[in-house]
């Protein structure tokens, strides 16, 4: 039986439409646990690849990602069900002991301009009004704008400013294992900041604001002193009270393997007025037992839970520094994402590919190119990972039906926001060690979803779930699944396929 997806229930639920006067909402939005961000790299965002190897050739008529053509993707974007995109570093980089021939987008040569290599080259607008224009035709699609803050220094602009930089006990820059184009600016301490690299980061804020983005993703944000974040937090709300600050940082996140590199927990971040978190979720790819499955989640929604001072998390099942999912469980895992993430109390976050299945693969990755906006002369690449080094091919991969499952998954979590606002989590038990079962229930509107899920690739389980108060008469609607659920007295049952997930609706009907 083909599963029924409530479509003449909350069909029109996240559809696109378009605001006449945009008005920032982007903290309330993730406080409700209503976002759903869509990470992209404008660099290829809307690229024009037409011979198909990979790399954008200007010389031969394709073209790089910018600003200006960014704008044709938003309709698309927004018929998804993306009310957020989250975009990834566009400062000038650094070309000194660079990565790719474009250089990595987090090795900053100057924080408070934006790249010119985003410009359009058919375009006589600056650059910066380029991006308002884009920031803009977001905001009439109801889609927020944040924006990555890099957390590095390029060398070259270690070069120029030394002292704004971590030095070792004999002058020499700190260097990260691995990394040859990135230096870690020094802040200075919780007494005394190191003003200079306050300021500069102040003036990047300044500049997002002109811009209308409404908020920030930030890199690394352990490398600097809570009163760092304090002030700076402070300096964006006395001018939008919306704009919000997101730590790219999880509770299980550890010091840099580097001598003389700060590190400040993710407790003190979130106590200065940091407003989201990530997660562990990204754990989940390696989980193969429920009861895993719900210490990770319990570990992961820590801070999200508190009744005072309670921040926003996000599902960082996948990030743009994370394996492609379609390369770890095939098309199972992105499914198994789609619906967690829509279903759970979170922030919902997927990066640019990932609702068509790119294995983020290219023909050229790590040989010599013949052309260089760099001193590497190699098309560096992280394999499964989205490019971040060169000018590469649009994100899109060979798994068209995912973009129904996304589509699907974010009407229905735009359906339990609408009538179940009030929803709480409820962990369930099952018998099988490689199942697990939650519910989101509603006492208030008196309505519950059940979310069952199953790690095992091989076989069916036929899986009962006591459920007090739940009888024969009790009607489950089907949200995502294949299979019939029978409910009884005290219990309901449902065949799981392997790797399946699937979820319930029971309205009028609430757990104790």
């Amino acid at each position: 039986m083909r599963k029924v997806l409530l479509l003449a229930i909350f069909l029109l639920i996240g559809t696109s439409s378009y605001a006449q006067t945009w008005v920032n909402d982007t903290k309330t939005l993730f406080d409700k646990n209503q976002a759903v961000v869509l990470t992209i790299n404008v660099r290829t965002f809307a690229a024009i690849d037409n011979n198909r190897n990979g790399i954008i050739e200007p010389s031969k008529g394709e073209v790089k990602g910018n600003f200006v053509n960014a704008i044709s993707r938003l309709d698309e974007i927004s018929s998804l069900g993306i009310n957020t995109l989250h975009l990834l570093p566009i400062n000038t980089v650094g070309v000194k002991r660079a990565y790719g021939t474009a250089g990595s987008l987090f090795a900053v040569k100057n924080i408070t301009e934006i790249d010119p290599m985003l410009k359009s080259s058919n375009s006589i607008s600056g650059t910066n009004l380029e991006v308002k224009n884009f920031v803009d035709a977001c905001h009439k699609r109801n889609i927020r704008v944040i924006v990555e803050m890099p957390a590095y220094g390029a060398y070259d602009l270690y070069i120029k400013k030394s002292r704004w930089f971590l030095k070792n006990n004999n002058r020499t820059s700190v260097l990260l294992p691995n990394q040859r184009d990135i230096r870690v600016f020094n802040a200075g301490t919780n007494s005394n900041l190191n003003k200079e690299v306050y300021d500069i980061y102040e003036k990047y804020i300044d500049m997002l604001l002109s811009l209308n983005v409404d908020g920030v993703v930030v890199q690394d944000p352990f490398l600097k002193p809570p009163k760092f974040w304090q002030n700076l937090i402070s300096h964006a709300n006395e001018r939008n009270q919306q704009f919000v600050f997101i730590a790219e940082m999880k509770q299980s996140t550890k010091r840099l393997p580097a001598k003389g590199v700060p590190f400040v927990s993710l407790k003190k971040l979130l106590n200065v007025g940091f407003d989201a978190y990530l997660g562990d979720f990204n754990k989940f790819q390696s989980v193969k037992t429920g009861k895993d499955f719900n210490k990770n989640l319990t570990k992961s929604l820590k801070y999200s839970t508190k009744k005072e001072n309670a921040k926003a998390v996000l599902a960082d099942f996948a990030m743009y520094n994370d394996v492609a999912p379609i390369l770890v469980e095939d098309i199972y895992l992105s499914k198994m994402i789609i619906w967690l993430s829509s279903t759970l109390p979170v922030n919902s976050i997927y990066t640019d590919g990932f609702q068509t299945g790119d294995d983020y693969s290219f023909d050229l990755a790590n040989m010599k190119a013949p052309k260089s906006y760099t001193d590497d002369k190699f098309f560096f690449a992280n394999r499964g990972k989205m490019d971040i080094y060169n000018f590469s091919r649009r994100p899109k991969g060979s798994y068209p039906e995912l973009l129904t499952e996304l589509k699907a998954g974010n009407k229905f979590k735009a359906y339990m926001a609408n009538y179940m606002p009030y929803a709480e989590l409820e962990i369930l038990k099952t018998e099988y060690p490689d199942v697990f079962a939650y519910a989101l229930t509603d006492r208030i509107n008196k309505m519950t979803v059940f979310v069952l899920g199953s790690f095992d690739l091989e076989n069916i389980k036929n899986v009962e779930i006591e459920i007090p108060k739940m009888t024969k008469k009790t009607v489950i609607e089907n949200v995502h699944s294949y299979a019939i659920p029978q409910a009884s007295r005290g219990k309901f049952n449902t065949l799981l396929a392997p790797a399946d997930i699937q979820v319930f609706l029971v309205k009028n009907f609430a757990l104790k």
